[in-house]
């Protein structure tokens, strides 16, 4: 049994209110599409001249996957940069369980 003169330790925790993260997702979104949206064009436009020798699924198929690529590293370097950042003077902190 805890005795009851000790002090018992509170642990205050504070959870990020969804208007915290709408403005998270939709900044990660908006700097992804600025990232992208230059190699977007270039790579479609060089992949639409180089696989006009390929067959029709093949060409797709290359040009899907790159498309996906390019999604994939412009979210990911817009994360890094949203998560360096500071949102009302209060940095971005991840809370785990039984940390």
């Amino acid at each position: 049994m805890p005795d009851s003169t000790q002090p018992t330790e509170r642990k205050h925790e504070i959870e990020p209110s969804f208007e915290f993260c709408w403005t998270l997702a939709w900044r990660l979104i908006l700097l992804s599409l600025l990232i992208g949206a230059l190699p977007f064009v270039l790579v479609n436009l060089c992949l639409g001249i180089v696989v006009t020798a390929f067959p029709a699924i093949l060409s797709a198929i290359v040009l899907i996957a790159g498309n996906v690529l390019i999604l994939i590293m412009a979210l990911t370097v817009a994360l890094k940069i949203l998560l360096s950042k500071t949102h009302k003077n209060a940095y971005i902190r991840f809370y785990t369980e039984g940390v």
